[in-house]
């Protein structure tokens, strides 16, 4: 549970760092691009979850292999 909760915090920063960053932006050429590189950390966090537990397969696959 407390792998759940801190996942969401880091969900919830993000999403508050990005509404303060559209909120600085003072003109639109600029704001498509900072939208995209946002959205991108946003999918990562969201991902984290299923990233962390591939590599901790690929770890026990090594250890497995050296053993």
């Amino acid at each position: 549970m407390d792998f759940l909760s801190g996942w969401l915090k880091s969900v919830v920063l993000v999403i508050l760092i990005a509404t303060f960053v559209d909120l600085l932006l003072p003109n639109q050429s600029m704001q498509r691009y900072v939208k995209t590189v946002i959205s991108m950390f946003l999918l990562l966090t969201l991902l984290q979850p299923l990233l962390s537990l591939l590599r901790s397969d690929a770890a026990l696959d090594e250890r497995l292999a050296a053993a």
